[in-house]
């Protein structure tokens, strides 16, 4: 191969930073980002807070209970809701016009009339643009990362590991869309047309798929959800006798059934809602991020118990599995779309 798939590439890459529209999406890109890591902050250091004051007032029992510090991916969560949105017009705006724009101004084919084969300058272009998307959002994960040390707070080892596969997977997720816009722009005829249908496909995976998933869908295919027993309801717990009468009917045979299914139904649920993300690059990213930032360390919750002692409740899950099967829906996606549009352009008339 010769070296005009590196020429190609390099004049993409010097284009997209030169590229207004590109620069400004960036920078609000950039700056959201960076508040939204401030704010993750401030959200971690009050958890943090909170946390070291129940751990003060807490015997010696529900210490134990509550040996698991507040993990920083409560950063990253706070920011994830943000990068879907600018992460993906992001990634639109490097990619909707880089065939289209060729064809408009007619340097496309004085472009191929040279020596060069058709798969080097959809090859180039494609890792041209894409290179300059990593150095950018290469460039936010490490200013976000900075603002978390200079406050002193310092990941550990898994948790390093779980902001390198968060950010791995915001980085798919917006190479998905960069992938969809550089399809469109294979497709189309014009840029117009390319962002039009782009959008489009955005607004569908992005705002209407998990709406009627989370909303319709998900409760359709997994029925009604299990009613807890009468005698339950209407037991209080305010006093200790209350709580001695609860604690009774919760080992009773009627609950034990419901607890089985109602998990039951929320298994179903789960995986209806599992099984559409991974035609969603927006819901995969979205089911990776609220999985490490829920499983990075246990859930405790702290209450008062009927008899005014303390119950400490801890939740944890390994959703490894779940992680690594959007993780490969997340890399589908580009290789999906960037194939449909390899296809197009070495198919492409150009008289």
């Amino acid at each position: 191969m010769s070296n005009a798939l590196f020429v190609i590439a390099e004049k993409e890459f010097s284009d997209s930073f030169r590229n207004r529209t590109i620069l400004a999406i960036f920078a609000i890109f950039f700056a959201i980002s960076v508040i939204g890591i401030i704010g993750g902050i401030a959200e971690y250091q009050d958890t943090l807070d909170s946390y070291n004051e129940l751990l003060s007032t807490a015997g010696t029992q529900e210490r134990g209970l509550m040996d698991t510090r507040p993990s920083p991916m409560i950063i990253f969560g706070s920011v994830g809701a943000l990068l879907v949105t600018m992460g993906a017009l992001l990634g639109i705006t490097s990619g909707f016009d880089l065939i289209t724009r060729e064809r408009e101004t007619k340097s496309l084919k004085v472009l191929l009339s040279h020596p060069v084969f058709r798969d080097e300058v959809i090859n180039g272009k494609a890792i041209g643009a894409g290179g300059a998307l990593a150095l950018i959002f290469a460039a936010t994960i490490a200013v976000s990362i900075a603002l978390m040390l200079i406050t002193g707070i310092v990941p550990g080892g898994d948790e390093w590991s779980s902001i390198a596969i968060f950010s791995f997977s915001a980085f798919l997720m917006i190479i998905a869309y960069f992938a969809i816009a550089l399809c469109m722009s294979a497709i189309s005829e014009t840029s117009g047309t390319a962002l039009v249908y782009t959008l489009i496909i955005f607004i569908l995976l992005s705002g209407l798929l998990p709406v009627l998933i989370e909303n319709g869908a998900a409760d359709a295919i997994a029925g009604d959800a299990p009613t807890m027993p009468r005698m339950i309801q209407s037991v209080s717990i305010d006093s200790r006798e209350g709580g001695r009468n609860f604690q009774a009917m919760t080992e009773s045979e009627d609950f034990q059934k419901y607890r089985e299914d109602i998990q039951d139904w929320r298994s179903r649920r789960q995986a209806v809602v599992d099984i559409a993300s991974l035609f969603s690059p927006t819901m995969s990213f979205d089911s990776i991020s609220d999985a490490l930032t829920s499983t990075s360390s246990m859930t405790v919750t702290v209450r008062s118990g009927p008899g005014g002692g303390m119950i400490a409740q801890t939740q944890a899950s390994d959703t490894s599995e779940s992680i690594l099967s959007h993780l490969l829906a997340l890399l589908a996606f580009p290789a999906i779309f960037f194939g449909i549009a390899y296809m197009r352009f070495m198919r492409m008339d150009l008289r």
